[in-house]
Parts: structure tokens; C-alpha cells; sequence
């Protein structure tokens, strides 16, 4: 009885479309387009170049975004393009498991010390401005790309941040009208206007390198909580960045310089870390990394961020794959309350305006839960709230067993691959009115 139920429940599954199959498609939305008004939770890595070979399916099929990192800008103002075979391994992984895919342009020459190169030189030209445009809808028009990341640590002046804002507004607009979204990172303690957000696919906060720390949960709470209340930008457009690699701690006898992996941490040792300290280094445990994605979704925030995907371990130990098992949960259960009670305010209202100094915490927005059923003695029902909804959807059932059919297809995933989806206490899942 359990199997045909489970296979009558697939079958609904399967008929739900093409774009809700794709890895994550609880989470995704369409490339780069997404808003404060979504309810989703993206969980987006970079990939560098140089790593893309360490990068297994497991860990693709776990993320709704990779960044790939980086291409440079060239003295005339142009984007360099990336290998070729960087591109067809790229395209393979977008058509493969419908990962959006976004090109990362960088420039880390340091504040000031170049501005007649880079991002301060297109700011100061607009010959060069145009050039960068020019190469870089080409550079999307030639790869699987659906969108652009830019790296800039960091423009130097108010002048170069107010400015850097403007150029992000009037490059989002461009990119949006080609169906491209545009991200940025950025340390949590840099100036980035309100306004230049509001285009902006994501805002991933860079929240590690703290000297001596490296990047515990309370200081991701400290700065998070400091870049929103400074900068007003709206919480959902922001994406935590987390660290898949350890530093020497002064304090055991290592230099903070000295970087390792978390992967190499695991094959080194032999032991999955339970604890952010392991042979003299600091790093994101299992659980820490669990303890901030809650707080990534207890915050509102739209997302977490993986800097970089090439350093995980595979396996039980995957840090990737605890974000993945927390955020689907999440999305399978009754939204976490969050301590202050406070909404989120509508995107576009500046947070430091209200003079009531550190916002509130946020609070996802209801009004347009996708997830209205309850899970209730292994059977699934509708609340009252749900069967008053008139509204249908593409297959003629009540919206939301639409909104739910891609969670439950992720949620069974995931349990089958760790073998113990069996015995969790909300299966089965039956299909309503079975």
C-alpha cells in the first residue's frame, strides 16, 4: 500500500512542469528575477575557475545558483572572456541540472590604488563604460549564463560609492530588460545605497576573514544585523555568506594566514568537525553552519551564499548539503517565528529612516504562503484559509498542492539519499483526497 501511494504520488509530481524539476526548484525562481515579494530561499555558490573540476553532481544538485568566478576587466575596459572549456563544462551543468548560472566579473585591486583601471576607471569614463557593457553582452551571449555577479573590494570614496550605486541601478535595468539578473558581494561593512539594491538579484554579504574568529554565528548576527540597519537595504535581497574553509588560529600556534579547506580538513583528519575548532584552525562545523541557516531563515533573508563550492567534503559531512536539509525543512514545516514579531517592510523603505535605530527583526510575509498545508497524523490537509481559495493553478488543482508538489519531490529526494526517509515522522505523504 505504501509503495503504490508513494508511486501515485509521484506521478502528480511529474505532471507539475519542466521548471519545477530542476535541482532546488522548491527554492528557485526564474534566473536573477526574483524579489522581496518571493518567498523563496536561494542557496547560491561560487565556483572558480580553477575549481570547477572538484565540483561533484552531489553537490549540484543541492544549490539553485553557481557563480562562476571570475573573469577580470582588461586595461581598455573590456571583460575578459572565460576558456572555452570553462563554458561547454558550465553549459552542461545549466542543462544537466538547471542550475542558473551567473558570470562573475572581479576586480580586487584594492581601494583607490588603480582608478584608472577597472570599476574606477568605467566610473570616471564613459567610453569605457560602454566598452564594458559592449563585452559583457557578449560574454553572456556566448555562455549558458543568466545573469552577471560583480566583485569590486571596493570603491574608495563616497564619490566612487555613490557613483558604483548609480552604474548598479542603470546596469541592473539593462540586464533585467534581457532577462538577466545582476548580483553583487560585498563586506558587511561597506556603503552600498538602498536604491542601487532594488534592481539586484541578491546581495551577498561576505561574512568571514573577521581577524581571529574567522566567522562565528555571532558575529554573523552582529553584521547582518549592522549592514541592514546602516545601509537599509531590504533583508530579502540580502544572501549570508558562509565559508567552506578553515584559519589558523594565533591562539594554537597557527598564523591566521594559513588557509585549508574544509574538505582537506575531513581527508586530513578523518573526522567530520562537531566543534568550529579543529587541529588549531577555525572553521564552519556542521552545526554551525546548520545555526546559521535558521538564522538566515528566522532573519527573512533571501538566501545563503558558499564561498566556494570546490571546498566541500562529499557525503554526510557535505556542509552543503546540511544547507540544502535546513532550508527544505524549513519549507516543509510551519514558518519560524522570529523573536521581535516585526514584518518586513516593503522594499524600497529606507530601514535607517525610522529612528528607531536597529530594525526589527523580519518576519517572512504571509500573505502569500505557498505552503498552507499542514502535516497532520502522516496524512496531509487543507486549512480552512486554503479551501476558501478560489484560485487554480496551470493544473487544475487548489494552488497550493500546486506550490507543494517541487517541495515534496525535493524532501523525498533527500530522504531516500540519506537513507532514512522512511522512518521520518511526517511520512507518508499522502496526496489529499486518496
Amino acid at each position: 500500500m505504501k509503495t503504490l501511494l508513494t508511486l501515485m504520488f509521484c506521478v502528480l509530481a511529474g505532471t507539475a512542469g519542466a521548471a519545477d524539476l530542476s535541482p532546488g526548484s522548491n527554492l528557485a525562481v526564474s534566473p536573477g528575477l526574483e524579489g522581496p515579494g518571493d518567498s523563496h530561499f536561494t542557496v547560491t555558490a561560487y565556483a572558480p575557475g580553477y575549481a570547477l573540476g572538484r565540483i561533484s553532481e552531489e553537490h549540484l544538485r543541492l544549490v539553485d545558483r553557481i557563480i562562476y568566478f571570475g573573469i577580470g576587466i582588461r586595461p581598455d575596459g573590456r571583460v575578459a572572456m572565460p576558456p572555452q572549456s570553462d563554458m561547454l563544462l558550465l553549459r552542461d551543468w545549466h542543462e544537466k541540472f538547471g542550475i542558473s548560472i551567473y558570470l562573475g566579473v572581479v576586480d580586487h585591486e584594492g581601494a583607490g590604488s588603480t582608478p584608472n583601471q577597472g570599476f574606477g576607471r568605467i566610473l570616471r569614463s564613459p567610453t569605457y563604460a560602454e566598452r564594458f557593457r559592449g563585452s559583457l553582452d557578449e560574454a553572456l551571449t556566448a555562455g549558458p549564463f543568466d545573469g552577471v555577479d560583480i566583485d569590486w573590494e571596493w570603491p574608495a570614496s563616497g564619490w566612487e560609492t555613490e557613483e558604483y550605486g548609480r552604474f548598479l541601478s542603470s546596469l541592473a535595468k539593462d540586464l533585467r530588460q534581457k532577462q538577466h539578473g545582476l548580483s553583487i558581494a560585498v563586506s558587511p561593512w561597506q556603503n552600498i545605497p538602498w536604491q542601487a539594491s532594488i534592481g539586484l538579484s541578491a546581495v551577498h554579504l561576505m561574512l568571514y576573514d573577521n581577524p581571529g574568529s574567522h566567522s562565528t554565528l555571532e558575529d554573523m548576527q552582529r553584521d547582518i544585523s549592522s549592514f541592514v540597519a546602516r545601509t537599509g537595504i531590504h533583508p530579502r535581497k540580502v544572501s549570508a555568506g558562509l565559508p567552506f574553509y578553515a584559519r589558523g588560529l594565533p591562539t594554537h600556534g597557527r598564523q591566521w594566514s594559513q588557509a585549508v579547506s574544509y574538505r582537506t580538513l575531513i581527508s586530513r583528519y578523518g573526522a567530520m568537525p562537531t566543534e568550529d575548532t579543529l587541529q588549531g584552525y577555525a572553521l564552519n562545523s556542521r552545526n554551525t553552519i546548520i545555526a546559521k541557516t535558521e538564522y538566515a531563515l528566522a532573519r527573512g533573508l533571501g538566501g545563503i551564499m558558499i564561498w566556494h563550492l570546490g571546498m566541500d567534503s562529499a557525503g554526510p559531512a557535505s556542509l552543503t548539503r546540511a544547507i540544502r536539509h535546513t532550508a527544505t525543512l524549513a519549507a516543509l514545516s510551519p514558518r519560524v517565528a522570529t523573536a521581535s514579531g516585526g514584518g518586513v517592510p516593503p522594499e524600497g523603505q529606507d530601514l535607517t529612516s525610522s529612528g528607531t535605530g536597529l530594525p526589527q527583526t523580519p518576519k517572512p510575509d504571509h500573505t502569500d504562503d505557498p505552503r498552507p498545508l499542514a502535516v497532520l497524523s502522516g496524512r496531509l490537509y487543507q486549512s480552512t484559509q486554503t479551501r476558501r481559495r478560489q484560485q487554480r493553478s496551470p493544473l487544475g488543482l487548489p494552488d497550493p498542492v500546486h506550490g507543494l508538489v517541487p517541495r515534496a519531490r525535493q524532501f523525498l529526494r533527500l530522504r531516500m539519499e540519506d537513507h532514512w526517509w522512511w522512518e521520518h515522522p511526517d511520512w507518508p505523504l499522502f496526496v489529499p483526497g486518496l
